[in-house]
């Protein structure tokens, strides 16, 4: 194997890749060794495989490994942790922090590897590496719709950037109270105007609406909610707009500036009232309704016990029915203890029967011992359900029902 350890990186790659001399000629076949064809110049030694009649899929396997090794000391190197701790030894709050000049160099050695192995053999090598372990690469399904020369201009953007936010994220400790944020949302827009001057805006929208953090948050709230492409397009355009002003659950704004709380209220209600337009009165409805945390955790345990996809919403249909009957009879003063209490328990008991037939034996018992707390609730004369509240942000209240928070 080409083996240049001693060597910094900048001379391994010089040297690794040395320009075969004019009119070298490859051995000959008679009383052929492999030391004859191996060579310290990786040029001259794919042109000896060559000659001795090595398959291409061959050569580029074993130059592959032997580029691979030879990197590898100095990446594990890197990698290793700057003291590994005993084990009775509790870890310090800065045990796993990186070591920004490790990554840099680590990140460095990755590059220069990579363009020695696209200079030598016109491959990418995560994804040849993907090829032979018969693994997809990530890459190609997250920027599928990128040419693959934007594909790797982009990852570079995003390392350059997760280096910045990292140092940044060091020296939280000697920042005031809310500036951490502040700078983390600055390098940010900084990386999205980058972004920009990379990609067309048609480009920069599907990156946006696969991988962006309102896409992900996005897919996560919405399960059970079944959107179309177009549906969910209409719904990030909304709150990506939204969120870019305001950050998620507003911590952009000054929450002790009653002009910014306004106006976020007031964003907040056009947002929602957008929605509304947008998806159509009963698609609303069922937008906010996946974002229920009750109609979640039903939408799991169907999942997981493979039941009808309608029961998830056969069932909170019962619940919200069930706990509007029982709020009626609680707030019913003509009904004696004893008649509250007795139709009480009928309403707990048609409910759970109707829940079990729904959901079947088997995911009713799971669903009794966690989320189904509201059933035993319902046979309660001091429970009710829970009232509609404010949402409360960061300190700040809101004048919005639970169920329709953004």
């Amino acid at each position: 194997m080409p083996s240049l350890a001693a060597a910094p990186p900048a001379l391994v790659r010089s040297s690794a890749q040395r320009p075969v001399t004019p009119g070298a000629t490859a051995p000959k076949m008679e009383g052929l060794g492999w030391r004859q064809v191996e060579s310290e110049d990786y040029r001259q030694y794919i042109e000896n495989l060559h000659a001795i009649g090595c398959p291409e899929e061959t050569i580029r396997d074993i130059i592959l490994a032997d580029v691979n090794k030879l990197y590898a000391p100095k990446l594990l190197a890197l990698r290793a942790p700057e003291r590994e701790p005993n084990y009775w030894e509790s870890e310090s709050a800065n045990a796993h922090r990186p070591n920004t000049e490790k990554v840099q160099q680590t990140r460095a050695l990755e590059k220069e590897k990579k363009e020695l192995i696209k200079d030598l053999l016109g491959v990418d090598a995560q994804e040849e590496l993907s090829n032979m372990l018969g693994r997809d690469n990530p890459r190609d399904r997250q920027y599928s719709y990128l040419p693959p020369e934007k594909r790797d201009a982009l990852r570079e953007l995003f390392q350059k950037y997760s280096v910045r936010e990292q140092e940044m994220q060091a020296k939280a400790g000697e920042l005031q109270e809310g500036e951490l944020q502040k700078e983390l949302v600055k390098i940010r827009k900084e990386r999205s105007a980058e972004m920009a001057n990379l990609l067309t805006p048609a480009e920069l929208e599907q990156y946006e609406l696969r991988n962006s953090d309102t896409a992900q948050r996005l897919k996560s709230s919405l399960t059970g909610f079944n959107q179309t492409e177009e549906e969910f397009q209409k719904i990030f355009r909304a709150r990506k707009a939204y969120e870019d002003e305001y950050g998620s659950r507003g911590n952009l704004i000054d929450k002790n500036d009653p002009a910014q709380v306004e106006k976020y209220q007031q964003a907040r209600k056009e947002l929602e009232d957008k929605l509304r337009s947008e998806l159509g009165a009963q698609r609303y409805v069922e937008y906010t309704r996946a974002k229920d945390p009750t109609y979640q955790e039903l939408n799991r345990l169907t999942q997981r016990f493979e039941v009808a996809s309608d029961s998830t919403s056969k069932v909170y249909e019962m619940k919200k029915a069930a706990e509007a009957q029982a709020k009626q009879v609680r707030a019913d003063t003509t009904l004696t203890d004893e008649d509250r209490a007795t139709t009480l328990a009928a309403i707990q008991a048609e409910t759970e029967a109707s829940v079990a037939q729904a959901l079947g034996d088997k995911a009713f018992k799971a669903y009794k011992t966690s989320g189904g707390r509201w059933l035993r609730s319902l046979n309660s004369s001091r429970a009710g359900p829970r009232a509609p509240r404010a949402v409360i942000d960061n300190g700040v209240e809101f004048a919005f029902p639970v169920d329709q928070a953004p």
